[in-house]
């Protein structure tokens, strides 16, 4: 679903299914509205390039089932040092570059 001109928020199906999908690629886009949450049981999350903002929820980082995040190229705000994990680190990739980090 990458480079499709998706619009507003990730659909809140993605968060329902029984059995999420193992790879979410919805990059390059014009999508302003996401809950991580509803993407952490994913294998994959690709959110490049997009218009997504806000602060990231800490507890993203410490799911079980996320081994790629990428949030690369959007306008994430908050501080870099609140990502630490709490339960162990499972993410084998993490890109937040290109955002407002502080």
């Amino acid at each position: 679903m990458a480079k499709n001109g998706l619009t507003g928020s990730i659909p809140s199906c993605f968060g329902n299914m029984s059995y999420p999908p193992f790879l979410i690629d919805l990059s390059h886009n014009l999508l302003s509205i996401v809950k991580l949450e509803q993407l952490k049981r994913s294998w994959y999350v690709k959110l490049s390039n997009n218009n997504l903002g806000g602060q990231i929820s800490p507890s993203i980082f410490n799911s079980s089932f996320l081994r790629y995040l990428y949030l690369d190229g959007n306008k994430f705000t908050g501080h870099v040092l609140d990502f630490q994990p709490t339960n162990g680190i499972y993410l084998a990739a993490l890109d937040i570059s290109d955002n407002q980090f502080s």
